[in-house]
C-alpha cells in the first residue's frame, strides 16, 4: 500500500527555481504476521494412496522437532511401495497373464516369441524343445532368470530372456505353467527298457560310482518331486541328453548345490544316450490333481 506526501524543498527556493511541490512515495510496512497459523498440510508425493494415516504421522514428526527418525524410512518404503503399485495398476491385464508374451514375443520380438518353439499349448515342438505346459512355476521363473543373468547358457534363450522385462518374464512363466499338460506320449518304460542299464540307473542309481538314482528326485515315473526338481517324463531324448552333456562338460551350472553336475560327469555318453531315450519312453506325467485344478477353465 502505498501514500503520497507533499514538501517543499528549501534548495529549490533558494535557487529560485519553481515552488512546484516533490512528491514523495513512502512504502507503508506490511502488517505484522498473526500469532496463530493454521498448519500447512504435509503433501509427499507418490504417497497420496496412503491417505490421511501417512500425513499425520508426517505431521507428528515434525511436531517432535525431527525426534522421528524412521519417518525419512517410511518415506522411502512408501514411495517404493507407491510405484510399485502404480506400474501394476498400468499393465495391461493381457499381457500381464504372459499369454501376450509367449504369442508375440514380447520385448525379444514376433520372430523369438515362445510359440515357435514350445508350441501353442507349451507341448514343445522338435527334439531339442522341451514341453512347458504344467512345469512348476519356481522352476521355470528361475530358469529365465539364469537365462537372463548368464547363469544357464544358451545361445537362443539368452537373448530371448533378456529382451523381455523382470515382470514379463514371471508372467510368461506363470502363463505356461497353469496350461493343462498333454498326456499324449509313452506311458510308461517298456519293461525291456526298465531292465536295460538306462532303466537300472534311473530307477537305482550305482552307489558303486557314488550315481543317485534319477527316481529320487524326478519320481519313478519322472513326474518330479517338489518345485526344484521338475517332472522330465516325456521330454526329447535329444533335449534331455543336450543338457546332460552340458552339466558334464560344466557348461550348465544352475542346478541346486550342483547335484546334477556331479552325476552327469559320472555317467559314460553311451548312457546319457541311454538315458535319454528311457526319459522319452516314460511318456508324459499326468499333472498333480491340485495343479490340473488350476489350470482347469
Amino acid at each position: 500500500m502505498l501514500g503520497r506526501c507533499t514538501r517543499t524543498s528549501s534548495q529549490a527556493v533558494r535557487s529560485g527555481a519553481s515552488k512546484r511541490p516533490i512528491v514523495v512515495r513512502a512504502r507503508i510496512a506490511a502488517p505484522p504476521a498473526p500469532l496463530h497459523q493454521p498448519k500447512a498440510q504435509v503433501t509427499v508425493p507418490g504417497t497420496s494412496f496412503a491417505g490421511a494415516g501417512w500425513a499425520e504421522m508426517v505431521r507428528q514428526g515434525e511436531a517432535r522437532g525431527g525426534r522421528n527418525r524412521r519417518a525419512p524410512l517410511l518415506a522411502v518404503l512408501m514411495l517404493l511401495a507407491g510405484c510399485t503399485r502404480t506400474e501394476e495398476a498400468r499393465r495391461d491385464p493381457f499381457t500381464a497373464t504372459g499369454e501376450l508374451v509367449a504369442l508375440s514375443g514380447g520385448g525379444a520380438g514376433a520372430k523369438r516369441a515362445c510359440i515357435t518353439c514350445h508350441g501353442l499349448q507349451g507341448q514343445g515342438d522338435g527334439e531339442a524343445t522341451p514341453w512347458l505346459a504344467g512345469l512348476p512355476e519356481g522352476y521355470m521363473q528361475k530358469q529365465m532368470q539364469d537365462y537372463a543373468s548368464g547363469l544357464r547358457e544358451n545361445e537362443v534363450m539368452g537373448p530371448i530372456a533378456k529382451a523381455l522385462s523382470h515382470p514379463d518374464r514371471l508372467a510368461v512363466s506363470t502363463y505356461y505353467a497353469r496350461l493343462p499338460r498333454q498326456v499324449e506320449r509313452g506311458g510308461g518304460a517298456p519293461s525291456a527298457l526298465t531292465s536295460s542299464t538306462a532303466g537300472l540307473l534311473y530307477q537305482q542309481g550305482d552307489p558303486g560310482r557314488g550315481l543317485a538314482s534319477c527316481a529320487s528326485c524326478h519320481g519313478a515315473r519322472g513326474e518330479g518331486v517338489g518345485a526344484a526338481n521338475p517332472p522330465i517324463a516325456g521330454q526329447p531324448a535329444g533335449y534331455i541328453q543336450t543338457q546332460l552333456d552340458l552339466w558334464k562338460k560344466a557348461k550348465r551350472r544352475n542346478d541346486p548345490q550342483g547335484q546334477m553336475l556331479r552325476i552327469s560327469q559320472r555317467l559314460t555318453d553311451t548312457e546319457v544316450s541311454a538315458l535319454g531315450e528311457y526319459v522319452e519312453a516314460l511318456g508324459r506325467p499326468a499333472a498333480p490333481p491340485a495343479q490340473a485344478q488350476a489350470a482347469s477353465p
